[in-house]
């Protein structure tokens, strides 16, 4: 019913008074559902913990500026972004927006600091007791988890963190294997890392020799890391 075109204004007040989640996100989400300020301002008083709303009323466009505002308080950045590039906002609700994104810009950058600070930490007490193996890493890679495989990965070499992102956001195949190499992992977690970490497509994820070797020479593997600024000898 809430997906219906022309869901006139008693629709939308029966549905937002249910409460159902799915309902009112897609009530939201119809561009042809008529809806009331006092409904809209029930929907916002339950919506900050409700996620699955704020994209579809965020992008409503009938919404006011004081409903704007409220949204602003919870919403993630990239939902601030497009409030504030709306059209038609007066001076003090766009500068009261702008405002709220680099607050909220700043606390993200703070949580994402916080937590990969935490992470390395995490990561240092391994490695110190030990227990930073093939084994290790192989089981985080095999569990999708992206930030600890970086992390080892940045531990085992003399690669900072945002160098191994580096060369993982340039989808080199020879350059990742060359990194593992350097970290001393075998050409068999290489493999696991390019595909299911790195996400390489098929056609772009370098095999291993024989099965089980590394396919390149180590001076093909030294020349691809020295384009990040790493050296074997460097270790």
């Amino acid at each position: 019913m809430a997906r219906r075109r022309g869901v006139s204004e008693a629709v939308s007040d029966a549905i937002v008074a249910s409460l159902d989640i799915p309902a009112v996100a897609a009530l939201l989400a119809n561009p042809n559902a008529r809806v009331r300020d006092e409904a809209l301002d029930k929907i916002i008083d339950h919506a900050e913990t409700i996620e699955a709303w704020h994209g579809p009323l965020a992008m409503r466009t009938d919404l006011s500026l004081r409903a704007l505002r409220r949204i602003a308080g919870f919403v993630g950045a990239a939902l601030l972004e497009q409030l504030c590039e709306r059209h038609g906002l007066d001076d003090e609700t766009q500068a009261y927006l702008n405002r709220c994104l680099r607050q909220r810009l700043e606390r993200d950058d703070e949580k994402s600091s916080s937590a990969a600070d935490a992470l390395r930490a995490e990561i240092l007490k391994v490695y110190e007791k030990g227990e930073l193996t093939e084994a290790y890493v192989e089981d985080a890679v095999l569990a999708g988890q992206r930030d600890v495989t970086i992390e080892c990965l940045a531990m085992l070499t003399p690669a900072h963190r945002s160098t191994v992102e580096k060369i993982f956001a340039s989808r080199s195949a020879k350059a990742i294997t060359a990194l593992c190499w350097q970290a001393g992992l075998s050409m068999r977690v290489a493999f696991k890392i390019q595909s299911a970490i790195a996400k390489l497509h098929a056609d772009e994820i370098l095999p291993a020799r024989a099965g089980v070797a590394y396919p390149l020479t180590e001076a093909e593997m030294q020349w691809h890391l020295s384009y990040f600024g790493l050296a074997k000898h460097d270790v």
